[in-house]
């Protein structure tokens, strides 16, 4: 037995001796993938779809993706997405118009000779409950009681909060934007996530909430995000890998259609 602990002992403090520096060059050629950001909605306005290509860095702006030819159908009913003339790689909806359920929606993407396609249906979304949000007695200010999303029995859904208190300190740097998420299943690694920094605000904030319906598959793309970036770091972490996308062969994101409702409140 102590003869296995000192081979084990030894083995330790030469794996440790023996470390060195070693710097790796990673692959700088990009990706021949098309990122495609598009989120139908129950909204009358002209909707947006963005086109661009994969960043290597954290934080670098994209190289967005011009000269495309963009389209959503409505079950057979045609849209045309027209690329904005000053934000190159944004597309805009050529009308007005909601989407509603009972109705499937089709992407359909020419680009450099190739077409990309997806699919998806809208579900409806549930009124979002009142959000807890907590003071710090040393300070004063508050911060909401959450973390990075909750289990649901009845739906998948995502929030996103508006945060505005400029009016109060006269600042305009002074809002924020923060998201999270309802999910149908509860993974070990969001149980065990790092610590997400908290966004304090003061009394008179004012907050406008955006409660999103997320289907069965849209749900799934974005956990598999959440895996990779805000639950990864964590003692349990999976292999990295792709969210899985709805998406043809040579694109990733998501082509979602969400159905949503809007609160707006002051912090009391």
């Amino acid at each position: 037995m102590y003869k296995s602990v000192f081979y084990i002992i030894f083995s330790a403090l030469f794996f440790i001796s023996c470390e060195q520096k070693t710097d790796v060059e990673f692959e700088t050629e990009k990706f021949n993938l098309l990122i495609v950001e598009a989120l139908i909605t129950n909204e009358y306005k002209s909707h947006e779809i963005i086109l661009s290509k994969p960043v290597l860095e954290l934080n670098q702006i994209p190289e967005f993706v011009s000269d495309a030819e963009v389209s959503v159908y409505i079950n057979a009913t045609k849209v045309n997405f027209a690329e904005d003339s000053i934000l190159k790689g944004h597309y805009f909806a050529d009308s007005m118009f909601i989407a509603v359920v009972d109705k499937y929606y089709s992407l359909e993407i020419k680009n450099d000779n190739k077409v990309f396609t997806a699919g998806t249906t809208i579900v409806p979304v549930m009124q979002p409950d009142t959000l807890k949000y907590q003071v710090n007695e040393n300070t004063g200010l508050y911060s909401f009681d959450f973390s990075n999303s909750i289990v649901s029995d009845f739906e998948s859904a995502m929030y996103e909060l508006n945060l505005d208190w400029s009016h109060i300190l006269g600042d305009s740097v002074n809002r924020a934007k923060l998201y999270f998420y309802t999910f149908k299943t509860l993974d070990v690694c969001e149980i065990f996530a790092p610590e997400q920094q908290k966004i304090y605000f003061p009394k008179g904030t004012k907050i406008q909430l955006r409660k999103y319906s997320l289907n069965e598959a849209h749900s799934a793309f974005l956990r598999g995000v959440l895996i990779e970036t805000q639950w990864s770091g964590g003692y349990f972490d999976e292999a990295n890998a792709n969210p899985k996308t709805n998406l043809s062969s040579g694109a990733t994101g998501f082509f979602g259609v969400s159905s949503v409702v809007e609160r707006n409140f002051v912090v009391e």
